[in-house]
Protein backbone atom coordinates (compact mmCIF):
# COMPACT_ATOMS: atom_id res chain seq x y z
CA UNK A 1 0.00 0.00 0.00
CA UNK A 2 3.19 2.18 1.00
CA UNK A 3 4.32 2.20 -2.69
CA UNK A 4 0.98 2.94 -4.46
CA UNK A 5 0.93 6.27 -2.31
CA UNK A 6 4.19 7.17 -2.77
CA UNK A 7 3.93 7.11 -6.66
CA UNK A 8 0.42 8.95 -6.31
CA UNK A 9 2.63 11.75 -4.77
CA UNK A 10 5.55 11.54 -7.07
CA UNK A 11 2.93 12.40 -9.46
CA UNK A 12 1.17 14.73 -8.33
CA UNK A 13 4.63 16.62 -7.50
CA UNK A 14 5.37 16.55 -11.42
CA UNK A 15 2.26 17.40 -12.34
CA UNK A 16 2.79 20.74 -9.95
CA UNK A 17 6.50 20.76 -11.52
CA UNK A 18 4.98 20.90 -15.16
CA UNK A 19 2.07 23.44 -14.28
CA UNK A 20 4.34 25.94 -12.42
CA UNK A 21 6.90 25.80 -15.32
CA UNK A 22 3.66 26.54 -17.81
CA UNK A 23 2.36 29.09 -15.62
CA UNK A 24 5.71 31.13 -15.79
CA UNK A 25 6.65 30.43 -19.16
CA UNK A 26 3.77 31.20 -21.08
CA UNK A 27 3.37 34.88 -19.92
CA UNK A 28 7.47 35.23 -20.90
CA UNK A 29 6.73 34.19 -24.07
CA UNK A 30 3.78 36.18 -24.99
CA UNK A 31 5.63 39.17 -23.68
CA UNK A 32 8.96 38.03 -25.85
CA UNK A 33 6.41 37.31 -29.26
CA UNK A 34 4.09 40.68 -28.34
CA UNK A 35 6.14 43.42 -26.91
CA UNK A 36 10.11 43.13 -27.20
CA UNK A 37 10.20 41.44 -30.69
CA UNK A 38 7.70 44.38 -32.13
CA UNK A 39 10.43 47.14 -31.14
CA UNK A 40 12.01 48.57 -33.99
CA UNK A 41 15.82 48.94 -33.53
CA UNK A 42 16.80 52.08 -32.32
CA UNK A 43 18.76 54.24 -34.97
CA UNK A 44 21.30 57.00 -33.49
CA UNK A 45 20.49 60.77 -33.81
CA UNK A 46 22.41 62.79 -35.32
CA UNK A 47 22.36 66.14 -33.32
CA UNK A 48 22.87 69.51 -35.88
CA UNK A 49 24.38 72.67 -34.91
CA UNK A 50 22.51 74.93 -33.56
CA UNK A 51 21.44 77.67 -35.32
CA UNK A 52 22.54 81.54 -34.17
CA UNK A 53 19.87 83.24 -32.19
CA UNK A 54 19.08 87.07 -33.41
CA UNK A 55 16.87 89.29 -31.46
CA UNK A 56 15.25 92.12 -33.59
CA UNK A 57 15.05 95.00 -31.16
CA UNK A 58 13.82 97.52 -33.66
CA UNK A 59 10.21 95.78 -33.10
CA UNK A 60 10.22 97.55 -29.89
CA UNK A 61 10.16 101.09 -31.54
CA UNK A 62 7.25 100.61 -32.74
CA UNK A 63 4.65 103.55 -31.73
CA UNK A 64 1.43 101.32 -31.14
CA UNK A 65 3.70 99.31 -27.93
CA UNK A 66 4.36 103.35 -26.29
CA UNK A 67 0.70 103.44 -26.18
CA UNK A 68 0.46 100.81 -24.45
CA UNK A 69 -0.39 101.57 -20.28
CA UNK A 70 -0.05 99.19 -17.75
CA UNK A 71 -2.51 96.94 -15.81
CA UNK A 72 -4.00 99.01 -12.35
CA UNK A 73 -3.13 96.95 -9.03
CA UNK A 74 -5.77 94.53 -7.99
CA UNK A 75 -6.84 95.75 -4.71
CA UNK A 76 -7.11 92.44 -2.34
CA UNK A 77 -10.44 91.90 -0.38
CA UNK A 78 -11.81 93.45 2.41
CA UNK A 79 -13.92 90.77 4.28
CA UNK A 80 -11.05 88.13 3.13
CA UNK A 81 -10.55 85.30 0.26
CA UNK A 82 -13.11 82.11 0.86
CA UNK A 83 -15.25 80.97 3.56
CA UNK A 84 -13.78 79.02 6.60
CA UNK A 85 -15.19 75.71 5.79
CA UNK A 86 -16.25 75.37 1.88
CA UNK A 87 -17.88 72.29 2.47
CA UNK A 88 -20.58 73.54 4.56
CA UNK A 89 -23.96 73.99 3.17
CA UNK A 90 -24.74 77.83 2.94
Amino acid sequence: MAIVFLEQRQKQQYLLIILLATVILIPIIVWQVFFVARRPPVKPTVLSKPQKIEINLTALKNPTLKELQAFEAIQPFKNGVGRRNPFAPY
